[in-house]
């Protein structure tokens, strides 16, 4: 796999889905380190992360579901600052699964197939160049050409403005929040 993801663009993706088997044997640290080191190997690529489904052939409190939520939410934190990457949330109903509980049935998997559809076309594409971009502080420009200003006068009539040809040019003003020296 080392090669093809080496051949991927920068409009390619990774979808990456695990399922709740390795949670209910204790593996959530180790998947978590795992996703980590690929994360920070791989900071070029567009990746999808799925979330761990919850299990409905299980009782919904049981340790196994509510491991399921703690990994889910800690995912979310692990690639909370990794700006190509995106948790997709997957909030399924019983009626999604199979009899069983366990496995997708076909109603589950086009419904996550529209959602990772919908993730991938609306993927934000977030670059920093370094830069904080901050508002501009002045006040607006106003225009004080005579042949585009009309000053209404109290009376309520229209009248030119200055004659004079010469554009105004007003003292700078300082802002209380620039720094001086």
């Amino acid at each position: 796999m080392k090669g093809e993801l080496r051949s991927l663009k920068c409009d390619d993706f990774v979808v990456i889905c695990g399922g709740a088997n390795d949670i209910s044997k204790n593996n959530t640290k180790e998947a978590l380190k795992l996703l980590s080191e690929f994360m920070s190997e791989h900071k070029e690529l567009n990746v999808v992360l799925i979330n761990s489904p919850h299990r409905h052939d299980l009782l919904p409190d049981s340790c196994v579901n509510n491991e399921v939520k703690k990994f889910n939410k800690q995912l979310n934190k692990t690639v909370k600052l990794q700006s190509k990457v995106k948790v997709l949330e997957v909030e399924l109903d019983r009626n999604h699964f199979t009899r069983h509980g366990l496995y997708l049935n076909s109603e589950g998997k086009k419904l996550v197939s529209h959602k990772l559809a919908q993730t991938v076309l609306n993927f934000p594409a977030k670059h920093h160049s370094g830069t904080i971009p901050a508002a501009w502080k002045d006040p607006p420009h106003i225009d004080t050409n005579p042949t585009t200003q009309i000053l209404i006068t109290e009376e309520g009539n229209n009248s030119s403005a200055n004659s004079s040809q010469h554009r105004r040019r007003y003292p700078a003003q300082r802002n209380p929040d620039f720094l001086w020296l």
